[in-house]
């Protein structure tokens, strides 16, 4: 039986070599300039618990280090990704992924990755000889990560050292638990929002670390998978390259402690493989565009995202959205395949929908109410009708 060590290994050369095959405009370039790109690598993978390490199937790629400003939602209708940051857009790629399979479920030939019951209609849930593991580039944004950008940022404009009382540094100065990005980066277990810059339009959505940490206890499903499956679906591992026992220890008091009810934590796995298109030095510059790739039951589905829609449809925040813009991760493409499978919502919306789900509502409220004691901060709505 391989170690933990080289589990992580597998997996992570495994979702690279996923991405080294990804088409050339899916990846960050050389700018004219000379300038490098870079940007953050994430995947899900399945470990079969009862077979071999080696059989590691991966569910979804992506890359990424952008959110799109809060304002940018009011003309989305659900075909915006609000958050394209990598870990977020694999994790969603996941969702995806399952919803086809079940769209596609053949009773005779079943899938090798779900099971489902006798119910009318069906229930399914992810075959337990599987384990999943999520796969990061490098430490998630947010509270997991502030000791690393402490002790290699300090001196970057960025990086403001200021007073707890400071309202300079709260999205709303009556609730001091959710901090702009990286202000005030001394402060720990507290909620962050995106992006890091101070001077960048302000986006509402929260950090990749408290995003995470709420998956940890609520599971990675969404909405419309929890409605499919009949019990929740947990991540495993959360590998990531290089990690020493000091960083190892700042990850499990971030997911560890800021939950302690939790009793579903994650394991952290470190990996020896770095990612080569993350950042090199101080002149490169993130990549504009993000990626995804989808491995479906029969197929895989490929996409370049820009500005939170497929590479090319474009235009600009005073017109509407063009057709077909949207990707197979956003809001509108999942609710398109979820009524698929369940026709009776077809005249009901997605927000109509999700507040049928009284308990997962619960739940997630509970984990906002001990992250954020002083209220939580939501992000604009964004409705599939």
């Amino acid at each position: 039986m391989a170690t933990t060590d080289e589990l992580a290994e597998r997996i992570s050369r495994k979702v690279i070599g996923e991405y080294s095959k990804l088409k050339a405009v899916c990846r960050p370039v050389t700018r004219p300039t000379g300038i490098r790109e870079w940007t953050i690598l994430a995947g899900v993978a399945a470990i079969d618990r009862d077979v071999s390490v080696d059989d590691i199937k991966v569910l979804s790629i992506a890359t990424g280090v952008k959110a799109l400003p809060d304002s940018e939602l009011q003309r989305s209708g659900g075909k915006l990704l609000h958050d394209c940051h990598a870990e977020i857009l694999a994790l969603r790629g996941a969702n995806t992924v399952f919803l086809n399979r079940i769209k596609n479920w053949d009773l005779t030939n079943g899938d090798d990755l779900i099971e489902s019951n006798n119910e009318i209609p069906p229930k399914f849930k992810l075959k337990d000889k599987w384990k999943l593991a999520l796969y990061i580039s490098r430490l998630p944004c947010g509270d997991a990560s502030m000791d690393f950008l402490n002790d290699n940022c300090r001196s970057d404009d960025d990086f403001l050292e200021i007073d707890d009382n400071d309202i300079f540094q709260y999205v709303n100065s009556n609730v001091k638990t959710i901090l702009r990005g990286r202000l005030n980066f001394n402060r720990k277990n507290v909620v962050r929002t995106k992006p890091g810059r101070y001077d960048s339009n302000i986006t509402l959505s929260k950090s990749c670390s408290d995003k995470l940490l709420m998956r940890q206890l609520s599971s990675i499903l969404n909405s419309l998978n929890s409605a499919l499956f009949a019990q929740p679906v947990f991540l495993r591992y959360i590998v990531i390259p290089g990690l020493d026992d000091k960083t190892r220890h700042t990850l499990e008091q971030s997911f560890h402690n800021r939950l302690p009810s939790c009793s579903h934590r994650f394991e952290f796995l470190n990996c020896d493989t770095p990612f080569y298109d993350d950042k090199k030095n101080e002149n490169s510059v993130p990549s504009l565009m993000c990626s995804t790739k989808l491995f479906m039951d029969d197929s895989t589905i490929e996409e370049a995202i820009l500005n939170g829609m497929k590479n090319g449809f474009y235009t600009k925040p005073c017109k509407p959205l063009r057709k077909h813009c949207e990707s197979h991760l956003s809001r509108f493409a999942q609710w398109e395949l979820f009524t698929q499978i369940r026709p009776e919502y077809k005249d009901t919306s997605y927000l109509q929908f999700k507040s049928q789900q009284t308990e997962r509502d619960r739940l997630i409220t509970s984990i906002k109410n001990v992250l954020s004691p002083d209220g939580w901060i939501p992000t604009k709505t964004d409705d599939v009708k």
